[in-house]
Order: structure tokens, then sequence, then C-alpha cells
């Protein structure tokens, strides 16, 4: 869907580095969500074992079997979930706060696609002139 449709607009008084913050955590759980099946199928692989899908489709094996390469990939894959759930977790918190005390139209933005936040920012300017 985010292929289809670009990230709503920030408000104006949103500072620079939150503009920057927001485009970063969404390009991070955007690789990571590519990342980490990539890297456990790796992992998987590496260690041996077969990856079967709806009981009867078999994933190829994507890495050589080998020990060391499997524990170097799980390593890793613990890391990457360690960073998906900590990014996760700040662009929660940033909606929130967008949506508790800024209340300024991008948290409702987030949960409705864009239409929301359109609306609510429309009865912000008509209730300040």
């Amino acid at each position: 869907m985010r292929l289809k449709n670009r990230t709503p607009p920030l408000p104006q008084d949103v500072a620079g580095w939150q503009c920057l913050a927001a485009l970063l955590s969404h390009l991070t759980l955007y690789a990571l969500m590519v990342a980490m099946p990539l890297v456990g199928w790796s992992m998987l692989s590496a260690e041996g074992y077969p990856i079967v899908l709806l009981g009867t489709l078999h994933l190829a094996l994507i890495a050589p079997h080998d020990i060391h390469l499997y524990l170097i990939l799980r390593k890793a894959h613990m890391y990457l979930a360690l960073l998906l759930s900590g990014t996760f977790l700040m662009h929660v918190s940033a909606a929130l706060f967008h949506g508790l005390i800024r209340k300024d139209g991008v948290f409702s933005s987030m949960a409705s696609g864009g239409e929301a936040a359109k609306a609510d920012r429309s009865k912000r300017r008509a209730s300040v002139t």
C-alpha cells in the first residue's frame, strides 16, 4: 500500500529533525521487514534446516550448510530483531506524542491512511482564523 501512496506530509511547524527522524524510521522499518526474513531464511539454510510452507512447499536453501555462518546469522537476526522492536516502539511513541500531546492530525493520518489528517488540519486552520 505504501508503494502506491506516499506518507502524508507533516504539519509545517514540525521541527526539521523530527521530519528526518520520521523519514529514517520509515526507511528502517521497511528495510528491516525485508532483511529479517532473508537473514532468517539464510540462518536456517546454514543450519541445514528445511523451511516448509503450507505443508508442501519447500523453500530452497540459500546459504551453504556451515555452523559458523549459522551462528553469525543467528546473532545478526537477533540484533535486527532488537533494532526492529526499538524502531517500532519509537515510531509508536512518536505517533502517540502527535495524537495525545500535539493533537496535530498526524496520528489520525496514520490511523486512517491520510484522509483524517486533511480534515483535522482544515478544522485547525478554520478555528485559528
